[in-house]
C-alpha cells in the first residue's frame, strides 16, 4: 500500500478513519459522500494499492459544475483540523485478495496514526432478526467507549448483527496491527440507499462525538446523474 498526497501536508495522527465496507447496499458508500461534501473534507491523497481493480471517474465529489479533477479507486479526505478522514474506495478489491487488501489497508492506517477504524456498511434487512425492524442500527464489537445511544435512541443491540454480518476481513486486519475498528450497521433493502445514506452518515457523527454539519447534509453533485437522483430534500 503507497500512500501518495496532495495539497499542504497534514498530520492525520489521532484521527478517526472512516471506511465503506462492501456489504449487501451501497449506503456505507453514500454516506461516506456526504461525510466528504457536507463536511467540506479535502483530498489529502491518493492510496495506490495491487489488489484493488483500477478505477477513474470525473469530480465524483464536486457539488458544482464538473471540473476536470479525476477520482481514483481509493481517496483519501480529510478536515482541516485533522479529526475526521474518510477513504472513499469506489473500485472493488480483486477476487482472492481480500485479506491480502484487508492487512495493506489496517497496517497503513496504524502506521499513519489513525486513533480508530470506522467502516460503514448495509446488511440485508430481509435477513435480520426482527428487533432490527424496530432497531436498524448496531456497532460491531459493541462501543463501549464511544456515546453509544441506548434503545430509546434508535440503537439496536450488539447482537443483532451477530448471524447476519459478515466476517469482515478488514475488522480483522485492524485487530492483527493493533488498530482499534468498529463497524456501524445500518439493515436496509437494497435499492435506492440514498436516505439510509443520510441516517446512516448521521450516526456516524454520533458515534464519533462530531458536531452535525452546518446546513445539513449536502450530496455531490454526481449524484443527479446516477441511477436514483439527488434529491437532497427528502434526505433525514
Amino acid at each position: 500500500m503507497e500512500f501518495v498526497a496532495c495539497g499542504e501536508p497534514l498530520s492525520l495522527a489521532g484521527a478517526a478513519l472512516v471506511v465503506s465496507d462492501d456489504g449487501f447496499t451501497v449506503a456505507g458508500a453514500l454516506a461516506s459522500d456526504l461525510l466528504v461534501t457536507s463536511y467540506g473534507l479535502t483530498r489529502r491523497g491518493y492510496l495506490l494499492c495491487p489488489h484493488v481493480l483500477p478505477c477513474v471517474g470525473n469530480d465524483a465529489l464536486g457539488v458544482g459544475p464538473p471540473t476536470g479533477a479525476l477520482s481514483t479507486g481509493l481517496e483519501l479526505f480529510a478536515s482541516t483540523d485533522g479529526r475526521l478522514a474518510v477513504l472513499q474506495r469506489r473500485a472493488p478489491v480483486a477476487r482472492g485478495a481480500a485479506r491480502a487488501f484487508s492487512d495493506a489497508l489496517a497496517g497503513w492506517a496504524a502506521s499513519a496514526g489513525f486513533s480508530r477504524l470506522l467502516l460503514l456498511a448495509g446488511c440485508e434487512a430481509a435477513a435480520a432478526p426482527a428487533a432490527a425492524l424496530q432497531h436498524p442500527f448496531c456497532v460491531l464489537p459493541a462501543a463501549l467507549d464511544w456515546p453509544v445511544l441506548d434503545e430509546a435512541g434508535g440503537w439496536g443491540g450488539a447482537e443483532l448483527a451477530t448471524a447476519t454480518a459478515p466476517p469482515w476481513a478488514l475488522r480483522a486486519a485492524a485487530g492483527r496491527a493493533g488498530l482499534p475498528a468498529h463497524a456501524l450497521l445500518q439493515f436496509a433493502a437494497a435499492g435506492d440507499n440514498t436516505g439510509h445514506a443520510a441516517t446512516l452518515a448521521s450516526r456516524s457523527v454520533e458515534l464519533l462525538g462530531l458536531e452535525a454539519p452546518a446546513g445539513g447534509w449536502r450530496s455531490p453533485a454526481s449524484w443527479a446523474a446516477a441511477l436514483y437522483g439527488s434529491d437532497v430534500s427528502a434526505l433525514v
